[in-house]
């Protein structure tokens, strides 16, 4: 009946905070029912008519450019080595070298099998027996069982609980069980069979965390690449998931690492690198916030300028962080974040 009004309101609205609004008319239909636009009629009668506005919205276009998703990796040892300038080189400052503890100074004892549900190699291993009988090139350590996220990242529960003592099976795989494609280095014709040039720079990123097949890919992975002459950044973090910028910036306790490296071996620097190719060094010793474990591993190689063989680039580290530290006070770095 004509007596009931029905409104039907259709606006398109497109809404964003950041960016100025297009000129693009938005329809809005106004039902042909409506009270107001009733034409009247001779007899008494009442015909329905529709109107269409054109009028701008007062909103804001749909963005055209994505966002740039966060940096989840604050510090690369290798290109921080190598920079020219200090600009942007404050990441660095609460890293320390870090010296990694002996083995014979942890009583953690490990299992050792073929494979996790496989045949029993030894039981009651120490660490130092380990490395000197177990490790050697091509023949890599990781984890046997499979650690909860939440209680890997939590080092408190770690040692109150004495996780260590449950989570004590270790297996080894050995290199070339895992297939590993990568762009093999052309090589010269007068190039040295036992001295080669660098690649370009790989990384790797592991944590207690990580599940054994990807353990097994990423070591896997770090050997081929050594084994074609490529450096190897490599990261071993505490926690995965990202943090606030407070605790970003702010260095873990000093006694995490140490304790972490004294009973689970498979996190162990020196372990890495004795489990790739022969010849293997560490191009920048490990250094940590605390947070972190960080070291560079390459092969022997020659450089152009110096004909250098095993160029060792620690020393460069800590001069930059000494340059970064000293522009910091006098007031010539730029760029820096609120807290510094």
């Amino acid at each position: 009946m004509l007596a009931r009004y029905i409104r039907y309101i259709y606006v398109y609205e497109y809404s964003l905070q950041c960016h100025p609004p297009r000129a693009c008319p938005s329809p809005e239909l106004i039902s042909f029912l409506r009270s107001s636009l009733v034409i009247p009629l001779h007899p008494p009668r009442s015909l329905p008519c529709a109107f269409r506005t054109t009028q701008r919205p007062p909103h804001h276009s749909l963005p055209t450019v994505l966002r740039r998703p966060p940096q989840c990796r604050t510090l690369h040892l290798y290109k921080t080595a190598r920079a020219r300038t200090t600009l942007g080189m404050h990441k660095i400052l609460p890293f320390d070298q870090y010296q990694i503890p002996p083995p014979h100074k942890s009583d953690q004892k490990i299992n050792l099998w073929t494979r996790p549900g496989g045949a029993q190699i030894a039981e009651g291993l120490s660490l130092e027996e380990l490395l000197e009988n177990h490790i050697k090139p091509g023949h890599m350590l990781y984890l046997a069982q499979q650690m909860k996220k939440s209680h890997s990242e939590n080092y408190v529960y770690l040692k109150e609980n004495k996780v260590p003592n449950e989570f004590n099976n270790y297996a080894i795989i050995e290199q070339g069980k895992m297939p590993v494609k990568i762009a093999k280095q052309k090589k010269r014709s007068d190039q040295s069979p036992w001295v080669r040039d660098l690649a370009g720079l790989k990384e790797i990123h592991l944590n207690l965390a990580s599940p054994r097949t990807y353990w097994q890919m990423v070591l896997c992975r770090a050997y081929a690449f050594l084994d074609n002459m490529h450096q190897v950044d490599c990261s071993i973090r505490l926690k995965g998931a990202f943090a606030n910028k407070k605790e970003r910036r702010e260095p873990g306790s000093p006694e995490i690492w140490p304790w972490m490296h004294q009973h689970f071996p498979h996190l162990r620097p020196d372990f890495i690198r004795k489990s790739m190719p022969e010849g293997t060094y560490f191009m920048i010793e490990p250094f940590s916030d605390g947070k972190h474990v960080q070291f560079v591993l390459a092969m022997p190689h020659r450089t152009v300028q110096t004909d250098k063989v095993d160029q060792s680039f620690t020393d460069r580290v800590l001069m930059i962080k000494n340059r970064a530290s000293k522009s910091i006070k006098e007031g010539k770095q730029s760029e820096l974040p609120k807290m510094l």
